[in-house]
């Protein structure tokens, strides 16, 4: 499991950092860890290792999931709605 993590960390991190120098590297190292906590994880069953240390577990992933999917309709709707007619009617 090591072995796989980390040839993951090379391919995906370190191609997406490219480091230029030593000292570049010493620099980008905290952005890399904070993109690796974020990664989800087939051996963690698709949870970030950021989740797994708040205590999540996979059901929380569809309630997760429902709630992003609620934000995007909402916001969807708020754009197609005409805000010169709503917005700038009156109140009486």
């Amino acid at each position: 499991m090591i072995e796989a993590w980390n040839r993951k960390f090379k391919y995906v991190i370190v191609k997406k950092f490219k480091a230029l120098s030593h000292d570049d590297l010493i620099e980008r190292l905290p952005q890399m860890i904070t993109y690796a906590n974020k990664l989800k994880l087939p051996t963690l069953n698709t949870l970030s290792p950021f989740e797994v240390l708040r205590g999540m577990k996979v059901d929380d992933i569809g309630l997760r999931i429902k709630m992003e999917q609620a934000k995007y309709l909402r916001l969807k709707q708020n754009r197609a709605m005409n805000c010169e007619v709503v917005c700038l009617t009156p109140l009486n």
